[in-house]
């Protein structure tokens, strides 16, 4: 009885594992897009209910092992899931269409670099993909954000390639301590302030944080909001693909929207005022040499530069790991001689899982090396200034030598009349370069110590390194001065060298755990506790060496002994101030600042209906004392997805998300740059002259101790919408922001020694509103067109100052009730038509020629803009696609010292001249906007007369493309080609008399390098 009852289990056992496997079977397919039919690959099948899956590869294809009755998940970004149950069939083919609800509806929040659904996010985020920055021909992927993003302003300060930008997120938060977002690359905390190293082809996403609800997680960086930039990685199962771009242009300088003028009339201003070459001078002999010599010094000093980009990049995805490299070569020539930047780029992105997908690792690595030239005292009134000379110039001088050539020497002297050739002389053979090392690394790893509970590591490092070389040469103009003037004293040697080697190394590192979980399949639990470290090192050094070997010039061996005197009184004794050697000076710096922090954040989702989200930072930084270093900050934020309520089905709306954020931020960098205010709570000395002209020590600065960070309080009200199947969507945001505790100096009495004190005293606001829209027009198989717009107001407030009294500057000023960065100012009135007398207003608004700083008021103008934003369309017609975007900045004004100076009538005997001088008072009743040329210079006066409206709309960017797609043969090794055309800042429409409305939020312009036009040809091929 036992044998048969074994040998019945027995053939029971084999009945149950035949049929168990029988039912499991191995499932293969396509998975195609349902638009064009083409296959896809990285889509995510997934056994559901399991963790069973796989990826498809190159080709769409997929094979997995699943059970009859089970159910196959099929998804991928920008589609609707669909899900098949496995019946009798083995194959199993999958089309997926295109899923509008998902489509740009990811962002990327705060310390993730991980997508998550917009529908789920509680805070204000702007995301753009690549393609809104990848081809656009800028040295800084930074001047590409400007107009994409609403409440973001990017204020570009100079058109030298590679230049750093000012960027402002809903206003400006503090007075004297840093006023920009917080940069995050993979993870890495970077400089907001560098740029042009980081190859913009290698970024995947760049998402702005607006809110307290998004940017209070950075805690004490947060005060200004963060953008956070992901870069491209390969992904898990996909063939490997090769992209390859290249582009080629040119760049052109603008119009300047004022005149100099030309020989003619120069000689004839001249004749008039009784001075220069043109005095006494006949209209025939004026005509001689007009028609001899007429320069146009912008030609010889400005010029069409280029711009060559090469950029290839390999992606590759095993099962479990995948892999982005790329290396990138970019050179762009200024508009002016040597100004131009070379860039070498290479980049590395690899990511890893276990095969049971509870470890995962992720390394991602840059290395860059830029080289730029640079020009010399770039807005400045310095000669060498190249924007300044063929303003200056006068124009009866020729540039060119008896031979054709350049002149470079002219008078030989360092005079105004020789400003042009002095100047050429300098560019020649002078040097001022930087050569840069930018690498951004990190690594990560995660594992799940217990079901849905994941412990994670990063560390990170920003690491950049600047050798700076600026040499005069000893046989240039200026060099052949360097030591002393020219004359019978003069010191043997000439010549400077100055070389700077700078070390910047910050290095970040967060712990991370996290528990995720769903309950009864509508409550989603998601908790996060981090703590991060952060330590950053600066090392600098520099020499500075006068006297060189005209023929070694640019290697050290060119200095000259330091055992080498001069004897200039040549009387042959060494006797003091009149011998010295030819010793270089040195120094030396260093400097380091930290951060410590542990925070936590906790996500509720129920049935995604309702979201909640809440966080709370404790911060510690070094550049506070012991007794005052932590600071707590947190923040509050809740959603509410009308659209998945019962009441809306059946409406227009697809999406309807109310979002409402209450929260805090600091800023610990209250002053003088990143490692700044790193000694404002100690008691500091100086070493002077004391009493009877002895050496003493005095106290240079009195300690605060309870000097602590600004902290800026946020309220944010959002609304994002999607209506008609989603062909309008939009989102509208409102925010109210107030900064407290802001760093000024607090005056005390002199009795201490010193007359002002580091405080934090006074208070700013910023509200405002911002709007950003898209309409799909037009959608099907051969023509697509859609627009967008977006667009924000900020009124900027100072609520509080040290005692509630103004503080004065040159032509700005701040005072309680007026928005910072307040021109403050003597209002001009024009031109006395009966003696050509300027006029003025005094306090009270009544006209008077008596100027006096104390008819000086708040003209409600300021540096800042009020309005901001950008439009433009999509549009594509089979094979051919054309792309725009304009963008556009209002009420903001800026003083205009170059127009200034080429209207100073007492300046027309040294140099060129406006033509509007021609136009100026010369009897009574002439009604003219210039003053008698005989009055005195008014453009150093604090009057309002330059102080001009720098609003403007610009054509930011125009694309016309055709993709080669449709006409490629089956089987060719090439998937993808495309060939186009664009320009950058093509049209410019605004009121500025000058070159370039568009700056860096300065209070003035003098010559600067201005925003250039770019026209570049590219090709994208994909293998």
């Amino acid at each position: 009885m036992k044998l048969k009852l074994t040998w019945l289990m027995t053939l029971f056992m084999a009945f149950v594992m035949q049929f168990s496997f029988a039912q499991e079977k191995t499932i293969t397919g396509t998975v195609t897009s349902a638009g064009d039919g083409l296959p896809l690959p990285g889509v995510s099948v997934i056994v559901k209910g399991t963790s069973r899956g796989v990826q498809t590869d190159f080709d769409g294809i997929y094979s997995i092992k699943a059970n009859t009755g089970e159910t196959l998940v099929f998804s991928y970004v920008g589609t609707k899931t669909v899900e098949k149950v496995v019946g009798s069939a083995s194959k199993i083919d999958v089309s997926l269409a295109e899923d509008l609800t998902a489509l740009e509806e990811v962002v990327i929040e705060a310390y993730s670099n991980n997508a998550i659904s917009r529908e789920k996010s509680t805070s204000a985020i702007t995301t753009l993909t690549a393609e809104s920055v990848e081809s656009r021909p800028n040295a800084s992927v930074v001047t590409a954000l400007q107009g994409q993003v609403s409440g973001l302003n990017i204020g570009t300060g100079s058109g030298q390639p590679g230049a750093n930008s000012t960027i402002i997120l809903r206003g400006v938060g503090s007075i004297n301590g840093n006023i920009e977002p917080l940069f995050i690359v993979d993870g890495v905390p970077v400089d907001e302030d560098n740029f042009r190293s980081i190859n913009q082809n290698d970024i995947a996403s760049i998402s702005v944080l607006k809110d307290a609800s998004a940017s209070s997680l950075y805690g004490s960086r947060g005060a200004n909001g963060a953008i956070v930039v992901t870069t491209k990685r390969g992904k898990f199962g996909t063939a490997t693909e090769v992209n390859y771009r290249s582009q080629f242009g040119y760049s052109i300088l603008p119009e300047a929207n004022f005149e100099v003028m030309n020989t003619r009339q120069k000689l004839l201003l001249d004749r008039q005022q009784g001075e220069g070459l043109g005095n006494g001078l006949s209209d025939a002999a004026i005509a001689v040499i007009a028609n001899s010599v007429d320069t146009d010094w912008s030609d010889i000093f400005f010029r069409q530069g280029t711009t060559v980009n090469h950029n290839i990049s390999i992606s590759s995805g095993a099962a479990n790991s995948s892999t982005f490299s790329s290396i990138g070569y970019f050179e762009q020539n200024g508009v002016t001689l040597r100004s131009n930047l070379k860039r070498f780029s290479f980049r590395n992105n690899y990511t890893a899982k276990s095969e049971n997908e509870k470890f995962n690792f992720g390394s991602n690595v840059t290395m860059n090396y830029s080289e730029s030239n640079f020009i010399q005292n770039e807005a400045t009134g310095n000669l060498s200034n190249p924007f300044i000379v063929p303003y200056v110039a006068k124009p009866y001088f020729s540039p060119y030598n008896p031979d054709g050539s350049i002149n470079i020497i002219g008078f030989n002297e360092d005079s105004f009349d020789n400003t042009p050739y002095t100047s050429l002389n300098n560019t020649e053979l002078n040097t001022n370069k930087t050569e840069e090392i930018k690498i951004i690394a990190s690594v990560n790893g995660s594992y799940e110590l217990l079901k849905n509970v994941t412990a994670g590591i990063r560390f990170g490092l920003d690491y950049t390194q600047q050798n700076g070389t600026f040499i005069e040469d000893p046989e240039s103009i200026y060099g052949s001065t360097a030591v002393t003037p020219a004359g019978p004293n003069a010191a043997d040697f000439q010549g400077q060298h100055f070389e700077s080697l700078s070390r910047d190394a910050r290095f970040n590192n967060v712990v991370s755990l996290n528990y995720n979980n769903i309950f009864a399949d509508k409550h989603t639990i998601d908790l996060s506790l981090f703590t991060e470290y952060s330590k950053s090192y600066l090392l600098s050094n520099s020499l500075n060496a006068f006297g060189l070997d005209p023929k070694l010039d640019g290697f050290g061996t060119a200095f000259i002994g330091g055992t080498t005197f001069e004897d200039l009184n040549d009387n042959g004794e060494i006797d003091g101030a009149n011998e010295f050697p030819y010793i270089p000076t040195v120094s030396v710096g260093r400097a380091v600042v930290g951060l410590f922090s542990y925070f936590g954040v906790a996500k509720y989702d129920y049935d995604e209906r309702y979201g909640l989200q809440a966080s709370v930072r404790r911060d510690a930084s070094s550049r506070f004392s012991s007794s005052n270093r932590w600071a707590t900050f947190y923040s509050v934020s809740g959603r509410w997805n009308i659209h998945n309520e019962a009441f809306m089905e059946d409406s227009v709306f697809n999406s309807l998300k109310l979002r409402v954020s209450y929260g805090t931020s600091g800023n610990d960098r209250i002053t003088g740059g990143y490692y700044g205010a790193r000694f404002n709570t100690y008691n500091t000395y100086a070493l002077g002259t004391g009493y009877n002209n002895t050496p003493a020590y005095f106290a240079s600065q009195i300690a605060n101790e309870t000097l602590k960070w600004e902290t800026t309080t946020q309220t944010n009200i959002g609304l994002d919408f999607a209506l008609w199947d989603y062909k309008l969507s939009g989102t509208i945001d409102v925010y109210s922001k107030d900064t407290d505790d802001l760093f000024q100096s607090q005056p005390v009495s002199a009795l201490n020694g010193i007359t002002t004190l580091a405080a934090n005293i006074g208070s700013m606001n910023n509200k405002g509103v911002e709007l950003s829209l898209n309409w799909k027009a037009i959608s099907n198989e051969d023509f697509n067109l859609s627009f967008f717009a977006n667009g924000s107001y900020n009124k900027n407030e100072v609520t509080k100052l040290p005692n509630g009294e103004d503080v004065p500057g040159v032509r700005l000023s701040l005072s309680e009730g007026q928005p910072i960065g307040s021109f403050f100012a003597v209002r001009w009135a024009g031109v006395n038509p009966a003696n050509g007398n300027p006029l003025y207003l005094d306090i009270d608004g009544n006209i008077t020629e008596t100027y006096t700083e104390d008819n000086r008021v708040f003209i409600d103008k300021a540096i800042y803009p009020t309005f901001q934003g950008g439009f433009g369309f999509n549009s594509s017609y089979k094979g051919f696609s054309l792309d725009t975007q304009f963008s556009f900045v209002a009420d903001i004004y800026r003083y205009n010292g170059s127009l200034g100076v080429i209207e100073d009538p007492t300046l027309t005997g040294l140099a060129n001249s406006s033509v509007t001088l021609a136009t100026a008072w010369q009897q009574p009743g002439d009604v003219t906007a210039i003053p008698s040329l005989n009055t005195p210079s008014t453009r150093n006066l604090l009057t309002d007369r330059y102080i001009e409206d720098a609003s403007f709309l610009r054509l930011r960017n125009v694309s016309l493309g055709y993709s080669f797609d449709d006409v490629l043969k089956e089987g060719s090794f090439i998937s993808s080609l495309k060939l186009y055309v664009q320009a950058e800042n093509l049209i410019t429409f605004s009121k500025w008399r000058g070159w370039d409305p568009e700056s860096n939020y300065r209070a003035s312009d003098f010559f600067d390098y201005p925003t250039v036009k770019i026209v570049t040809l590219g090709l994208d091929v994909k293998f």
